[in-house]
């Protein structure tokens, strides 16, 4: 179920090579979302922090194309589950 929220950024802070944690910035309060094990692809992506709305519309192009096609399923796959979390977060944050 798709949640609407505006003024949301997915952010990360990398955790010394142990991976990174995901955090949600709801317009200046940050609240944890999940620990990510290291993936460069996602980091990548996510790195600068990205609007929830940017994130659903992101699609891997062929100008940010990465090194293959398992690579590139790789990164929408873990965009896609991203997503899943953070409306499943959204949901229920939104009924408490």
């Amino acid at each position: 179920m798709k949640v609407k929220a505006k003024n949301v950024r997915i952010v990360i802070e990398n955790r010394a090579g142990e991976g990174f944690n995901i955090y949600l910035d709801f317009s200046g309060q940050r609240e944890y979302l999940m620990s990510h094990r290291h993936s460069g692809i996602l980091y990548q992506i996510l790195k600068d922090g990205m609007d929830l709305e940017t994130a659903r519309r992101w699609r891997v192009s062929k100008e940010k194309s990465f090194d293959g096609s398992k690579t590139t399923m790789k990164a929408e796959n873990a965009m896609k589950h991203l997503l899943c979390v953070v409306d499943e977060y959204l949901w229920e944050r939104q009924i408490a």
